[in-house]
């Protein structure tokens, strides 16, 4: 699978961490991932791996969605099998693009003022081919109500989530860690250390 991850310079600068997480996961799931961001936004480290398109973002709203939207032969020489928009200020052109290569999408949303593009993004759109991924239930429930009911619409909880069962931790079972970074000591990898050392004591 190949998926292109569409984002703007706001949603970057607010959602890096996110954004590592969200690749590390699809590659560590075989997917291959290609970047569709700003030509001026910094890659984060750990997205090396991936493919990267640019295009040349403005301030002005409506020339980025424009030039977006012409995107489509590049994206398509990628063959890519679906587009994930992350951010509600370009869900129209990540729709256009998908259409034009007859792509599913799916449109990300995490807060209630995304609504007011609802209708526009998805004005004209295969609904068969768009889904919606809503931080919260309660924005989902927003979307299923002002949505063609072929859309999915699914409650896909923000950050990483533990299972509630805790697997090959019993008795005398070895305990093993995996941690992925920098290297640097902040008050992140403190915290991480502290909670292992409370499992493992």
């Amino acid at each position: 699978m190949n998926v292109v991850l569409l984002a703007d310079t706001a949603w970057l600068e607010e959602e890096l961490h996110s954004l590592q997480h969200l690749i590390i996961g699809l590659v560590d799931e075989r997917v291959r991932v290609v970047q569709l961001f700003p030509e001026d936004a910094a890659a984060p480290p750990s997205t090396l791996t991936c493919q990267r398109l640019t295009w040349s973002e403005s301030r002005w709203p409506e020339l980025n969605r424009w030039r977006l939207s012409r995107m489509h032969a590049a994206v398509g020489r990628l063959e890519p099998s679906l587009i994930h928009c992350l951010t509600s200020r370009l869900w129209r052109p990540a729709v256009q693009v998908a259409e034009e290569l007859s792509l599913p999408v799916i449109l990300g949303a995490v807060a209630h003022a995304a609504l007011d593009r609802v209708e526009r993004a998805v004005r004209g759109a295969d609904p068969n081919r768009v889904a919606f991924a809503a931080g919260t239930e309660p924005l989902a429930q927003a979307l299923r109500q002002r949505v063609d009911p072929a859309i999915v619409v699914e409650h896909v909880p923000i950050g990483a989530h533990a299972s509630e069962e805790m697997h090959g931790c019993r008795g005398e079972d070895s305990l093993c860690a995996i941690v992925s970074g920098d290297g640097e000591m902040d008050e992140h990898y403190e915290a991480l250390l502290r909670g292992i050392a409370q499992i493992v004591e």
